[in-house]
């Protein structure tokens, strides 16, 4: 059981590493949206409460 274990915790340690090495290559991305509509989508048949 020992030797099954060691491999497969290797191989589990190999995995990480390379999931970290591709994302610090990522770009830093700040999505920013914002809603104005308020009432005055038809419709809501311009219910400011909506």
């Amino acid at each position: 059981m020992k030797n099954i274990i060691t491999p497969l915790l290797i191989i589990l340690w190999l995995g990480q590493v390379q999931v970290d090495a591709a994302s610090a290559a990522r770009p830093n991305v700040l999505f920013i949206v914002v809603d104005d509509l308020n009432d005055y989508i038809s419709p809501l048949d311009n219910h400011p409460g909506v």
